[in-house]
Parts: structure tokens; C-alpha cells; sequence
């Protein structure tokens, strides 16, 4: 209903989506884990230097 000149386009691409979903999950959960991982790095970095600030 949102976009219906591309309603065949999207049923289709879904129905691939779906076909692949193991690859799909698999690729995301990596994908997911490294980004996390380089968040908590970031974040802990910037935990590091706000209490690295205050104890000087």
C-alpha cells in the first residue's frame, strides 16, 4: 500500500530474502558482533578518559 508500482519488485525480493535467511541470519549475527565489539571498545575508551580526567 505504500508503494504500489514496486509491489511485485518487493514481493519478490522478500521471497529471495527468505530463501537465503540462514545466510542472511549467519551474516548478520557476524556483522552484529563485530559492530558491537567496536562499540564497547568506543565506549569503554571514553569511560577511560572521562575517569582518567577526574582522578588527575
Amino acid at each position: 500500500m505504500v508503494i504500489p508500482g514496486y509491489a511485485a519488485t518487493l514481493t519478490e525480493q522478500v521471497r529471495v530474502f527468505l530463501e537465503h535467511r540462514k545466510a542472511v541470519g549467519s551474516i548478520g549475527f557476524l556483522v552484529m558482533l563485530f559492530f558491537s565489539s567496536v562499540a564497547f571498545s568506543i565506549l569503554g575508551k571514553a569511560i577511560s578518559a572521562v575517569f582518567s580526567q577526574v582522578s588527575s
